[in-house]
């Protein structure tokens, strides 16, 4: 740990971010829904971001398309 407070102090830029997770009973309540980043767990530099709130919204489409039917 000295070494690392050593390093920081050193560095002219730091990017210093904490990480959490919710649990959540549902994804959903009434009309309210998580979606995109907030609905699923990918890693935290996967990059994945996008594409999974694309996927996301492709199937909420579905679905809600589905409910109307």
């Amino acid at each position: 740990m000295p070494q690392l407070l050593d390093a920081v102090q050193a560095a002219e830029d730091c990017y210093f971010d904490s990480v959490s997770q919710i649990h959540m009973p549902a994804w959903h309540t009434g009309r309210i829904a998580l979606v995109g980043d907030a609905a699923h767990c990918a890693a935290l530099l996967s990059g994945r971001g996008t594409s999974l709130s694309l996927t996301g919204a492709y199937y909420l489409t579905e679905e809600l398309k589905a409910a109307r039917e």
